[in-house]
């Protein structure tokens, strides 16, 4: 990520980061859009040549891999890479694909978490500053998201639209890691990132009693497809 580098140097090179916002736009477009042709396309030649066990799944895993990598390269978060990763191999591969994936994801996740966890520092809250401005960003955090997000499905009314914002209130692993590279980067300072943290698990923790009432009813209904819903 050039442009963060130097900004995080002090230093705003408005060249590079024009150059790397128009890579980054240009790349994240034409996964998007033409990923899932090119892995289903990938699947069908290559998997059926590979003289190894569940071999659907090891292209899934190079393509995350190789897009996660590419996606730094270009000057965006891996992260970047790896959700449109997700997005290129939904549709092409089998259903055994997403079954093994799920299996990496629960075995990788506890680490994601234990690394956030080891940077967070409790004692920068003992500073009332910095307690009164996580004050600010959390609620600020919550109601841009539930705004933002219910207004653009106000069309469609406003039961329809709560739901949509309380739904998007959670702000999880994309901020965790804009927070962890910032602060790997040193464009982020200690209370800066501790702050963000706790927004962002106090953002997980209420959305789902927010949840439960603004579908309150509707679940009742549809039973069956609450156990489906909870068993993944």
């Amino acid at each position: 990520m050039g442009g963060g580098s130097s900004i995080a140097n002090g230093t705003i090179n408005i060249g590079e980061i024009a150059l790397t916002t128009l890579f980054a736009a240009g790349f994240i477009v034409i996964v998007a859009r033409r990923g899932h042709h090119a892995v289903g396309a990938m699947t069908r030649r290559i998997g059926g040549q590979m003289q190894t066990g569940e071999a659907e799944f090891a292209l899934a895993m190079v393509v995350l891999f190789g897009l996660a990598a590419l996606s730094e390269k270009v000057g965006v978060a891996a992260i970047i890479g790896a959700f449109l990763a997700g997005m290129a191999i939904a549709k092409p591969v089998p259903p055994r694909v997403h079954d093994l994936a799920h299996g990496v994801t629960e075995l990788l996740a506890p680490f994601f978490l234990a690394e956030i966890g080891m940077h967070f520092q409790l004692e920068v809250f003992k500073d009332t500053r910095v307690v009164i401005l996580a004050l600010i960003l959390i609620p600020v955090a919550i109601l841009s998201k539930f705004l933002g997000c219910g207004l653009g499905a106000f069309s469609h009314g406003r039961v329809i639209a709560t739901r949509v914002g309380v739904g998007m209130i959670p702000r999880g692993e994309f901020c965790m890691v804009v927070a962890q590279t910032g602060l790997a980067l040193g464009a982020l300072k200690a209370d800066t990132y501790a702050m963000i943290v706790l927004m962002a698990v106090v953002a997980a923790t209420i959305a789902p009693p927010l949840l439960q009432r603004a579908f309150r009813g509707v679940l009742r209904k549809d039973e069956p497809l609450l156990e489906v819903n909870t068993i993944w």
